[in-house]
């Protein structure tokens, strides 16, 4: 492939921008600009509004504030929201309902999962998001072990990365089973560390899981089919790795 910038002629970039001018959150969906975007945001809100902090209850590790609150200022793992919503958009029934399906999105840090979402399909009016913390009027300060919502609340529930900072992962499952209604999509990403991980045993406070099969455990008395099963590929045992555990909720 030629070193050579890409070029377009005036006609294409006409139709481009027309199209921009009726729908400017299109432009969201180059990641660059979405990390700009999430970013220039996020420092206005915290100029304006501040950052809403919940005390964390005794199944939250310790680091566990610490930790994302610095992870959210320099929007660590800013693209990984894309590694557990695109499959989960995938799935028919998700795709083709999701402009009236009810989402909640557990751990966000920031709205760049919330503009994912949205990218998807799913619409704002319909999301809700608990975190820790937060400086935007779209995610509520509040614990996973103990959420703010009425049984069966949600259609689709998302929890990327947020079981890991859990002492007690098992709570934190019945209580993602408990928000989410019979039938209803639940997307779990986790990140695998090796036992001899310098970044796990360091700096990641992180309950360690190995296999898709524990976090199958954690939600076994709620699992009716299961949809994405994305273990660890052996050849990468040895590398942090991510794993996607996506299922349809028991009725």
């Amino acid at each position: 492939m030629s070193d050579e910038p890409v070029s377009f002629d005036a006609d294409f970039m006409a139709k481009v921008s027309e199209y921009l001018n009726r729908d400017p959150l299109a432009l969201l969906h180059v990641p660059h600009i979405r990390k700009e975007f999430v970013a220039a945001r996020m420092k206005q809100l915290i100029e304006t509004r501040g950052v809403n902090k919940t005390e964390p209850g005794s199944l939250v590790n310790k680091r566990a504030l610490e930790k994302n609150y610095g992870e959210m200022l320099k929007l660590g793992t800013f693209h990984r929201p894309e590694v557990l919503i695109n499959p989960l958009s995938s799935i028919t029934s998700v795709r083709k309902l999701a402009s009236q399906l009810r989402v909640l999105s557990v751990g966000p840090r920031t709205e760049a999962e919330i503009f994912v979402l949205m990218l998807n399909g799913f619409r704002l009016e319909n999301i809700s998001a608990l975190d820790l913390f937060s400086y935007s009027p779209w995610i509520e300060a509040g614990d996973m072990h103990a959420m703010p919502y009425g049984d069966q609340s949600f259609d689709v529930c998302v929890a990327g990365w947020v079981l890991t900072y859990s002492t007690d992962p098992k709570r934190a499952a019945k209580e993602i089973l408990r928000v989410t209604k019979p039938g209803g999509h639940i997307a779990i990403g986790w990140q695998y560390f090796p036992a001899d991980h310098t970044y796990f045993e360091q700096e990641h406070p992180a309950t360690l899981i190995e296999s898709t099969a524990q976090i199958r455990e954690l939600f076994a008395e709620g699992i009716k089919r299961v949809i994405v099963d994305s273990d660890l590929d052996p050849a990468h045992a040895g590398d942090a790795y991510s794993l996607i555990y996506i299922f349809q909720r028991s009725d």
